[in-house]
């Protein structure tokens, strides 16, 4: 089965997700390949996935089971979708999501010393519209992969991460996705394409 950009970048995510924030990585499985893509192909929101993600490994936890697949996620999915049907009927529009102005202003307060010195380039990205951003984003992140090419901690979690993924996701691209989100995870980079300001 093929796989176009956009499905595939939502599954990276997912297991990215659950290794960045919980330090799980497993193979991945066909079946589980068919789970992710399933809830891409209904649409599930990603934060609905995590939440579902983050209950479950909780759980777990406290009764000393692992977690070794992404079906383990499953039940708990169906679940929160339902009850997040039933808040959106129910509750009149009005949801208190973190604004993401405030975000990228904290991170600018904020920057680490690390990354100071394209500060001038992420205000440029800033202040860009949405277009020149998706030309000016790359070429920031291609300079902070490059600063960081001998960072101990993102070789071996690149390592980690790409020998449980199947032979066909094993691709440079996935690599460089992976340290893009290493990378924002580390010094808290915000999305950029949340922050339309123009």
């Amino acid at each position: 089965m093929s796989i176009s950009k956009n499905d595939h970048d939502y599954i990276f995510s997912l297991i990215d997700y659950l290794f960045f924030r919980h330090g799980i990585n497993f193979f991945i499985t066909s079946k589980d390949f068919d789970t992710l893509y399933n809830w891409w192909v209904k649409k599930i929101p990603e934060e609905l996935i995590r939440k579902s993600i983050d209950n479950v490994i909780r759980r777990r936890s406290a009764r000393g089971k692992l977690v070794d697949s992404f079906m383990n996620f499953s039940y708990e999915v169906r679940k929160n979708l339902v009850t997040e049907f039933d808040l959106k009927i129910n509750t009149v529009s009005g949801q208190a999501q973190s604004d993401p102005k405030k975000k990228m202003d904290r991170f600018f307060e904020n920057m680490s010393q690390e990354i100071k010195f394209l500060k001038k380039d992420f205000l440029e990205v800033r202040k860009s519209p949405a277009l020149k951003r998706s030309e000016l984003l790359p070429y920031l992140y291609d300079k902070l992969i490059g600063k960081l090419e001998n960072d101990e901690e993102m070789i071996i979690k690149t390592e980690i991460f790409m020998s449980n993924l199947p032979e066909a996701m094993k691709k440079p691209e996935i690599v460089r996705k992976f340290r893009i989100n290493f990378i924002n995870k580390r010094f808290n980079i915000p999305d950029f394409d949340d922050n339309d300001e123009k």
